[in-house]
């Protein structure tokens, strides 16, 4: 049996039997010290071997291709990353390639992206339904209010805390008291109100003021508003200032 001469990693001379080199590559490329693995990623930087998109249903194909060399033959048993270029062995099975570093920063941006949420049952919907009605009825609040924003964010606050805590949180120390609350209206008012002072001065084409009004269905009441409109980093802002009750007799007030 023949035998060659190959520079392992330390750069020592040693000598392997023809065939234990991979038919795939040339029997003269550099082998790592991992189980054997042939130094492909510098043949993919300098485009001797070309990577090429493989179909599948596991996530890893959207991270590793298959490798091509010179003769347009696919190297067999061996996928590259896409993005570091590393090479792993691979025969029918993705267990190995899911715990590579570029496939596990990409399933968390994925998942930041694309959360999976865990389906509730319709025991858990139905008891959260009653729980909404009771809300509403007692408090005399609107079904609408389950469409604000502002209660969605606090809900997925609040499920934030129960995955941390469970239930062993008083609720008397998750829901703030209106105290609390009435100073940070304060206090987010104030700052925000300073912020859009700084961008009407640095709003170098000036600012246009509108007014707009209006009849609240709910309270009847006439309303009016004034916002104002400026230019900043080339796109149209426009900031709602102030919102004004008017008097009750406005009759030329049309809904």
């Amino acid at each position: 049996m023949d035998m060659i001469d190959i520079k392992n990693e330390s750069g020592f001379q040693e000598q392997i039997s023809e065939s234990e080199c991979p038919s795939s590559f040339e029997s003269t490329m550099n082998v790592s010290a991992n189980d054997g693995m042939p130094d492909f990623k510098s043949k993919i930087i300098s485009g001797q071997i070309q990577l090429r998109e493989k179909r599948g249903r596991s996530r890893a194909w959207n991270i590793f291709a298959t490798m091509i060399d010179e003769n347009g033959d696919e190297i067999e048993n061996f996928v590259a990353c896409r993005n570091c270029f590393s090479s792993y062995k691979f025969v029918n099975s993705t267990s190995n390639l899911v715990k590579h570093k570029c496939f596990l920063q990409y399933e968390a941006k994925e998942n930041q992206r694309n959360p999976q949420y865990v389906p509730l049952s319709f025991e858990i919907k139905d008891k959260l339904s009653d729980a909404v009605v009771q809300w509403l009825v007692k408090n005399g609040r609107s079904c609408n209010i389950l469409q604000d924003s502002g209660l969605k964010d606090f809900v997925r606050i609040l499920l934030t805390i129960g995955a941390d805590f469970g239930e062993n949180v008083n609720m008397e120390d998750v829901i703030p008291n209106p105290a609390t609350i009435a100073v940070t209206i304060k206090e987010l008012y104030e700052e925000r109100r300073q912020a859009i002072i700084a961008e009407l001065g640095n709003a170098k084409n000036g600012y246009s003021i509108t007014t707009a009004i209006w009849v609240d269905n709910c309270l009847k009441q006439p309303l009016a508003s004034v916002t104002v409109h400026y230019i900043q980093q080339s796109a149209m802002v426009s900031r709602l200032l102030a919102v004004y009750p008017l008097a009750r007799d406005a009759n030329t007030v049309e809904e």
